[in-house]
Order: structure tokens, then C-alpha cells, then sequence
């Protein structure tokens, strides 16, 4: 697993991010229209946004993570009585068999050993539940400021290189652990920033985190250079966009789902006919 560390400047900020998992579960609703589950699980909860986002389809959500900095400020910040929170890994989330309907992870997988993930999630998760992988990040980009896009790459990159996550590959292991893909879609998202609150947003991404550790700076100096430099680019309203992606898999383990029929010895297995669709 790599290493991404969460301390107490970290957890608070991330309770104050924008909302954007709402809009994540929202395009999956309209994509899979009724969706709905009792009992679900999010892996790498954070600061509890993730978990509210899963409330939406789910009657009970338990959210785990490996910072007890990041449960608290979830617990502070999510009162919902169907909603509980409890330091874990998602590697090995420590329930009992089958006790989850649906498994969100949001912005972790490329932080986890792909395999333990997914052993870890197919032993939690009852056959036919769900496994709702999403990730969304900010981008270059801002509407109608392409000296924005200058300053990204050649100034606020150049301080802060991008940091490298985990070997990901969980698209590729999913099946080996009994997980069909069953929708995937890519998106982009609007998200407007008062200038100030963008410089809170970028102080909390990994790469600016990870400066300030190897080089022991000074977190309210780096700010307030972050700051000045952005006021040459930026005004004191903002929209910038963000790149995401959602995958949603169902779960067999190593059953077929082939319906009622399927232990007949007579039928399936590939040995009858193939009638392809009709044409219309």
C-alpha cells in the first residue's frame, strides 16, 4: 500500500471540500434508475463526504479509513444516525462475511494494493452487491482563463511536482476476484471557487502535502506564496473544472449469475445455439 498521510491541517480542510461525490452518485443514479441498498460500506471515507454521498442510496453506510484524524473530523462533521465511522483498512476491512450490499471507494483504489482490495471487498460483500469505484480531480482548466492553464504548468507544477500513487491495475484484477463490470462513464465537472477557497482546495492536494514534508516549510509561507502567485492569474470568482471517472461492478465471486436453470447439466455452458439479436 502507499503511503498517503492524513494529519489534523489535512482531515479539517477535507470536511470543507466541495461536495462533488453528490454529483458522482447522482450520474449513477440516473444511469441505473431505482438503484438502492441497505447496508453499505465506504472505504477511505476521509472526512465523511463520501459517506454522505452514499446516504443517497443506502439505507445504513459504515465508513472506514486508516487516519483517525480523518474519522474524527467525518464523525464531526456527519451527524446522520445511519451513518457510523471506524479506523480500518480497505485492504482488509475487519467485518464479518457478507455484510455489505454495495462497497464505494472514492479517490483511494490508486492508494491500495489492488488484489488485497478486492479479496478484502469479496469476502464483505454479499453475492450480487455492488462495488462502486469513482475518482475526480482538478484540472488546468479554468472557464475563460487560459493564463490559468499557463500558470498550472509552468508556475504551480513546477513547485509542485505531481506525486506518484500506487501501481492501481484493479481494472485489469477485478475478474480474477470474481467482479463483472457493469457500467463505467467518464465526466466533467463545473466547480466555482471564490480565489481564496481555491487556495485552500490546492493546499490540500497530495503534492503540495508532500513538499511541505520533505522540505519542512512552512505551511502558512507556502500558502501565502500560493496566494500571490494565483492573484496574477485569477480574479475573486472562479469555475474550474474537474475530470472524473465511476465504474460500478457486481460481485459472483466464483459463481455464474446465469439465472435459475444454471445447475442444469443439459443447458448453458456455451454447448447450444447463439441467436444473435434481432433486426429491428
Amino acid at each position: 500500500m502507499t503511503a498517503f498521510i492524513a494529519d489534523e491541517r489535512i482531515a479539517r480542510g477535507y470536511a470543507d471540500r466541495p461536495f462533488l461525490h453528490r454529483q458522482v452518485m447522482e450520474m449513477v443514479q440516473a444511469g441505473s434508475p431505482g438503484i438502492s441498498f441497505a447496508n453499505g460500506l465506504d472505504v477511505g471515507c476521509g472526512a465523511g463526504l463520501s459517506v454522505k454521498a452514499l446516504r443517497l442510496i443506502c439505507r445504513r453506510v459504515t465508513g472506514i479509513d486508516v487516519s483517525g484524524d480523518m474519522v474524527a473530523a467525518a464523525r464531526a462533521a456527519c451527524t446522520d444516525p445511519a451513518c457510523t465511522f471506524a479506523c480500518g483498512s480497505g485492504e482488509a476491512p475487519d467485518f464479518p462475511e457478507k455484510t455489505f450490499d454495495i462497497i464505494t471507494a472514492a479517490g483511494v483504489v490508486d492508494w491500495l494494493d489492488a488484489d488485497r482490495f478486492l479479496a478484502g471487498a469479496g469476502r464483505v460483500l454479499r453475492r450480487g452487491g455492488t462495488l462502486l469505484v469513482y475518482d475526480f480531480w482538478i484540472t488546468d482548466r479554468m472557464q475563460g482563463n487560459p493564463a490559468y492553464t499557463e500558470w498550472w504548468r509552468c508556475d504551480y507544477r513546477k513547485r509542485f511536482p505531481k506525486t506518484a500513487a500506487g501501481p492501481g491495475g484493479l481494472e485489469a484484477a477485478a475478474p480474477r476476484y470474481g467482479f463483472t463490470l457493469e457500467k463505467q462513464a467518464s465526466f466533467t465537472l463545473e466547480q466555482p471557487f471564490a480565489r481564496e477557497g481555491l487556495v485552500d482546495f490546492l493546499m490540500l492536494q497530495s503534492c503540495v502535502t508532500a513538499q511541505i514534508r520533505r522540505h519542512g516549510l512552512d505551511v502558512e509561507e507556502v500558502r501565502r506564496q500560493l496566494a500571490d502567485s494565483l492573484e496574477a492569474v485569477c480574479g475573486e470568482q472562479a469555475v474550474v473544472y474537474f475530470d472524473g471517472y465511476y465504474r460500478r461492478y457486481s460481485y459472483y465471486g466464483n459463481e455464474s449469475d446465469t439465472g435459475a436453470g444454471q445447475k442444469r447439466t443439459d443447458v448453458g455452458g456455451g454447448g447450444g445455439t447463439v441467436f444473435p439479436p434481432p433486426a429491428f
